[in-house]
């Protein structure tokens, strides 16, 4: 079943809400409407009473009228004695006069459908009196076709709104299908490299694109890495078997010395093949976090001396140690263990007979340092952020045949495991510089 589109619900909900507010501000005109109508009718009422008191004076003896405006805006008006009598004014004004004066209150009476307001003000400092009427017409009639009106422009009204909103949201989420598109090009597997590229779009569609794109690089790195690892595996892997193969056939017509001399070359294939396995799954359990950092508090000048000390008895090269005493830290002893000696193994590696190697382990502020350092071939600065790539080699080691690539993979596993960090610097020609930082964790 296809689901509703977001345009679709955007629509829908923008009609159901303007909808709703015309209606409901529909029901407030209605409600107030009358009020109002009354409310300007008493305004006006009371200005044009106010204005002719106001042109009322007494000059030479006598009471001046000339001014008075008795009819304006709608309003009525008549001068009248303190005994009702109606000096001035409009004769239609003596059938209002069974209301009595009440100075400054407005009086209100009904009709038929019309509405009538009646207002007196006493003239100051006499006993003159100035009433005024306004006649509301049919009031009913007013609101009904103000009923009318609104829900002839209602329809319209949304029709325009929806339309409107339609057009808006369409062009806003456009950027969703391009999205849409992408992903499925490279669900598909055709294309890995594809990538949306938003250009225009809100904040919220950019950042969204951004996040897929991120997202989509590490697929096809991660698509990359796999293809290599299973390329480099399978080279790992077919080597040895194809020296064992060809041992075995050749053990077959040989004499008791060849044989034992081509079971020494299965033997030492094999245990390629077993070391390489050993540590793939090794790896692979460190990946999926079943292999996880015991750390306990111990003396790591002590670990890293005795590492040192054993590593001297096999070194090919000279190999030098510089460790401050009583360094203490929580660590896994098992893995810093394997992290050192694989670090000082792949010092050796590249470095020549007539170079050195350096470990030092020292307190640098809040941290703990330990570093390898040796004199050897270096890395090309555009290939350090490569050699943590599992059976990744520079180009200088791949003819080292027990050089499997896996020893600095391992290395970094085992540093994101301790929470620490590690960095390199390395010239070729002159050595390279491997620091780990681990944060000091004695003084917990």
């Amino acid at each position: 079943m296809r689901r509703m589109s977001i345009t679709f619900k955007l629509t829908l909900l923008n009609t159901l809400f303007v909808s709703i507010m015309v209606i409901f501000i529909l029901g407030v005109i209605l409600s107030i409407s009358e009020t109002l109508i009354i409310y300007n009718g008493e305004a006006t009422l009371h200005e044009v009473v106010y204005d002719n008191i106001e042109q009322i004076r007494y000059e030479d003896g006598d009471w001046k009228f000339d001014d008075v405006e008795f009819e304006e805006d709608g309003v009525r008006s008549a001068v009248f004695d303190s005994d009702m009598n109606m000096l001035l004014g409009m004769p239609t004004m003596e059938f209002y006069l069974e209301y009595p004066f009440r100075d400054g209150v407005m009086q209100e009476f009904n009709i038929g459908a019309d509405i009538y307001i009646l207002y007196d003000r006493m003239v100051p400092n006499s006993d003159f009196w100035v009433r005024g009427i306004i006649i509301l017409y049919d009031v009913t009639r007013e609101i009904r076709m103000l009923i009318i009106f609104t829900v002839l422009l209602l329809p319209i009204f949304v029709i325009i709104s929806t339309i409107g909103c339609y057009i808006i949201a369409r062009k806003s989420l456009s950027p969703i299908n391009n999205i849409i598109d992408t992903a499925k090009t490279i669900s598909k597997g055709t294309d890995l490299t594809e990538r949306i590229n938003l250009k225009s779009g809100g904040q919220e569609l950019y950042d969204l694109a951004t996040t897929f794109d991120e997202m989509f690089d590490r697929l096809e790195k991660s698509f990359d890495l796999e293809k290599q690892f299973v390329s480099d595996v399978s080279h790992e892997i077919r080597t040895p078997i194809t020296v064992i193969l060809a041992q075995c056939d050749y053990a077959k017509d040989c004499d008791d010395e060849d044989k034992a001399e081509a079971f020494d070359v299965i033997t030492r294939q094999a245990t390629k093949m077993k070391r390489l396995v050993s540590q793939l799954l090794t790896l692979s359990r460190m990946d999926r976090g079943i292999d996880k950092a015991n750390l306990k508090m111990g003396n790591l000048s002590e670990l890293i001396s005795e590492i040192c000390d054993e590593q001297q008895m096999i070194a090919p090269v000279k190999l030098a140690a510089y460790i401050d005493e009583g360094i203490m830290l929580e660590f896994d002893e098992m893995m810093i263990n394997r992290l050192v000696i694989n670090l000082i193994n792949n010092a050796f590696k590249y470095t020549n007979a007539d170079g050195y190697v350096e470990v030092r382990l020292h307190n640098e502020g809040c941290n703990i340092e330990l570093s390898v350092i040796d004199t050897g071939i270096g890395i090309k600065a555009e290939d350090i952020p490569k050699i943590w790539r599992r059976f990744y080699q520079v180009e200088t080691a791949r003819n080292n045949k027990d050089s499997m690539g896996l020893g600095l993979s391992m290395v970094a596993e085992i540093v994101k495991l301790h929470n620490a960090k590690v960095d390199v610097k390395s010239q070729l020609g002159v050595g390279s510089w491997f620091k780990i930082i681990f944060k000091d964790t004695s003084s917990k």
